[in-house]
């Protein structure tokens, strides 16, 4: 799960690869350029409302340019002619977590360019009624080991959403010396013993114990 969004990132990458080889019709990349002017990079964006993004194209006429990446839905976006101004439906169980945005386009000279990538964070605007745990307790074998915690959030209407990766998400242990817990929700067995993760989003909490055995471990030699 950790690494689901940087795979995400991957797979695009290497879209956007295909994408641009098969826009181009010969010749090096020149002086056109485009860039992502809307919405700003780090920009905080709610989900169920439309995403407004704005690309600016300069340096040569285009004959198409695209947008595409996780916060499309991996979907690609194809405007013919400026102004290059996408309007991206976000629904509102989309996760709350990072997502990135990135333009191709292709120029009249068939010149393929690419944008910067740009990070934004989509975020459910109202708060919870409560969050839960897929996990309702965690137990280690051995030290070292270790688990992502998955966090759903339930909300007035009804709906969930996925909480795990939001900026909105924290997560604490009351005993480091047991198990610790990133930003992300990673927690790393330390030693023997007994935890508690908390985890708060917006008001509400919900509490994971982790137990850790004095285990050795799976594929480690015996002595």
């Amino acid at each position: 799960m950790r690494d689901n969004l940087h795979d995400a990132g991957r797979r695009w990458a290497a879209a956007t690869a295909v994408l641009a080889s098969a826009f181009v019709l010969g010749g090096p990349l020149g002086a056109a350029t485009l860039r992502i002017t809307s919405p700003a990079a780090g920009a905080v964006v709610p989900s169920g409302r439309t995403l407004v993004a704005e690309v600016e194209a300069s340096g040569g006429a285009f004959r198409a340019v695209q947008l595409a990446g996780s916060a499309t839905g991996n979907g690609i976006y194809t405007l013919f002619a400026p102004p290059y101004r996408f309007a991206i439906p976000i629904p509102p169980d989309a996760d709350s977590r990072t997502y990135f945005l990135e333009a191709v386009g292709t120029t009249v000279a068939g010149e393929a360019v690419q944008s910067d990538e740009i990070k934004i964070a989509i975020e459910r605007p109202d708060p919870p009624v409560r969050i839960k745990s897929e996990a309702s307790a965690v137990g280690f074998h051995y030290v070292g080991d270790q688990r992502n915690l998955s966090v759903t959030g339930t909300y007035a209407d009804g709906s969930k959403v996925t909480l795990s990766y939001s900026s909105l998400t924290s997560y604490r242990s009351d005993n480091l010396s047991v198990a610790t817990v990133d930003s992300m929700g990673l927690v790393i067995a330390t030693g023997p013993g007994s935890a508690r993760i908390t985890i708060r989003n917006a008001g509400k909490s919900v509490v994971v114990p982790v137990e850790v055995a004095n285990g050795e471990p799976l594929g480690r030699a015996e002595h």
